[in-house]
């Protein structure tokens, strides 16, 4: 039996320091915090994930957006042109003025001889 005294006695292993440890975890955090944000800074370029807003091409802009009390809000809508003035309400939506945008650089021809 003496010859499984080696094998029963475990050999001094070296342990390393507590400072190459707290070293290599914070490496460690430091690259997987690298990787997440990278992922949430651009990864919704190619991953349809439902938390990256997707901004939409086309013809309607969301101009702003104004509070008025908790579930009251004016928003100001483009579409091709015009501005909507839209409330929205816990009762729904409702239109509530109409505007024509002018673009600078654009002439107004409105009777000027």
């Amino acid at each position: 039996m003496t010859f499984l005294c080696p094998l029963l006695i475990p050999a001094q292993a070296e342990v390393p320091s507590m400072g190459w440890l707290i070293a290599k975890t914070l490496l460690l955090l430091v690259l997987l915090g690298g990787i997440m944000f990278l992922l949430f800074r651009f990864g919704g370029r190619w991953m349809a994930l439902p938390f990256f807003p997707r901004p939409q091409k086309g013809p309607m802009e969301l101009k702003g957006s104004l509070p008025l009390s908790p579930g009251r809000i004016l928003h100001i809508v483009e579409i091709h042109g015009e501005e909507l003035l839209i409330g929205s309400s816990e009762k729904g939506l409702e239109l509530l003025s109409r505007f024509v945008v002018e673009r600078q650089g654009e002439e107004n021809n409105h009777g000027d001889d």
